[in-house]
């Protein structure tokens, strides 16, 4: 309907909307007014077989509906989505049965994995996956490596053990995850270094 209307061929139409092929300005211009008057959208999945892409970015957590209870995971959710809406990508909560394996791989660009917990199946075959996946939190040794967005926890745990140590702490005890979790087991490093050279 838009190549009839702009009066081009399907391909001249496909080619002008994609901003991709060699025509003229005004060619491209008339074909994107075709569109325009005619409300045309891009089919994303059509495009996607095309392309192999899918416009959305999946989010897993291993207990994602829980954690919407959570503040933290309202927050980081919500961080995801403004920044990937910025982008025109969509957002995917994505099914998060730790126990079982997954059946099918998710239509997904590219996956947030928002606390990789080393038992966790799902977030290590989503990490497996070929596409680009980044970790909110730091990755247990056990799970595959991949790029990581954390909070500096090494250094905003000495600043508390400073000053706990300044008003006369002397044996500090740390309430941490278990060793499944990759900060989990740095905030334990950390400790542990740190009272090795308080000598305590």
């Amino acid at each position: 309907d838009v190549a009839a209307a702009a009066g081009v061929s399907v391909a001249t139409a496909s080619q002008a909307l994609a901003g991709v092929g060699r025509m003229t300005q005004t060619t491209r211009q008339r074909v994107q007014q075709a569109a325009d008057d005619l409300g045309y959208m891009a089919n994303a999945l059509a495009r996607g077989l095309r392309t192999g892409r899918t416009q959305a970015l999946g989010v897993h957590h291993q207990s994602a509906a829980r954690s919407l209870a959570r503040a933290y995971f309202r927050d980081f959710l919500a961080g995801v989505v403004e920044t990937a809406h910025a982008h025109d990508h969509d957002v995917v909560v994505l099914s998060s049965d730790t126990s079982r394996p997954r059946t099918v791989a998710p239509h997904v660009d590219g996956i947030v994995v928002v606390d990789p917990i080393a038992d966790d199946l799902r977030a290590r075959e989503l990490m497996e996956l070929p596409v680009p996946v980044v970790a909110g939190e730091h990755v247990p040794p056990e799970m595959p490596p991949c790029a990581v967005v954390a909070a500096d926890h090494a250094t905003a745990l000495r600043q508390v053990l400073e000053v706990a140590a300044a008003h006369g702490a002397r044996r500090p005890f740390l309430a941490a995850p278990d060793p499944r979790s990759g900060w989990g087991n740095l905030l334990r490093d950390v400790v542990r270094a740190w009272c090795v050279e308080q000598g305590t």
